[in-house]
Parts: structure tokens; sequence; C-alpha cells
């Protein structure tokens, strides 16, 4: 689960790279949606 302590975490790696706090907030919603793409590509792979 994702809540304000990932937030903040990500910004302080992240927010360097954004204009603006509309930019940031757009760009974790980005990491919060390919982490989750990730994690199911992931979760989906047959184990050998």
């Amino acid at each position: 689960m994702h809540g304000p302590a990932d937030y903040r975490t990500w910004l302080e790696r992240y927010a360097d790279y954004y204009d603006t706090d509309a930019d940031r907030e757009a760009g974790y919603r980005d990491y919060l949606a390919n982490h989750a793409d990730v994690t199911a590509a992931i979760d989906a792979k047959p184990s050998p």
C-alpha cells in the first residue's frame, strides 16, 4: 500500500525533476501506475 510516507520518500528522490507541484503529483501517479504494472507482470510469471 502506498501512503503519505511513500509520497514523501518519492518526493525526496525525484521532486527536483519537476517544475510544479502539479507535475510532481502527476509524476507520482505515473510511478504508482508503472509500479502496479511491473508488479502484476512479475506476479503473473509462472514459477519453474
